[in-house]
């Protein structure tokens, strides 16, 4: 009998042994369906495409810079992009406007003035085509900030620090 549970007990741990050897040598299963979650810039971008059908996506940009680069823009209808200096946690004052662009684009360059100071935040804002100059058409009143259906303005912010590298190949949105 003692017999008997020696052989049952070996053959139940060298079949537990196999079980674990052949199920630990396979690849996590898990592991080809993970994939690292969209950095919080890009998921804003994402929902606001989904939103409005338009978007924008800035990095960070280097303190001191003249120029703003936008990483990509979507405009279905057309328009331009302001950046705006932060106010107290909301935009302010403008320091950079875009010519029109049709639908938007990639690697937007945009003139900024003054340069932007080290630590601070701006914005940038969509606007809908105003079928002239975007100047007048923000001194007019007649521009108008693209809006999703929600009503949330399609914008970014970032911060201008000395680390700041703006992505400079070309991107998929």
């Amino acid at each position: 009998m003692n017999k008997r549970i020696l052989i049952t007990s070996v053959g139940f741990l060298v079949t537990t042994g196999i079980i674990v050897a052949i199920l630990g040598s396979r690849p996590d299963n898990n592991a080809f369906i993970t994939l690292d979650p969209l950095p919080p810039r890009v998921q804003t971008f994402e929902q606001m495409k989904a939103a409005s059908g338009a978007g924008i996506y800035v990095e960070d940009q280097p303190a001191g810079a003249a120029e703003v680069v936008i990483g990509y823009a979507v405009m279905p209808a057309g328009g331009f992009i302001a950046i705006h200096a932060d106010n107290g946690g909301v935009p302010g004052q403008m320091v950079g406007i875009s010519s029109v662009y049709p639908q938007g684009g990639e690697h937007l360059v945009i003139s900024v003035s003054p340069p932007l100071v080290e630590e601070e935040i701006y914005y940038a804002i969509v606007y809908t085509d105003p079928n002239e100059d975007p100047i007048k058409a923000l001194s007019s009143g007649k521009a108008r900030a693209l809006t999703s259906n929600d009503d949330n303005v399609v914008m970014m912010s970032f911060a201008a620090t000395a680390s700041a590298v703006p992505e400079t190949q070309p991107v998929e949105p």
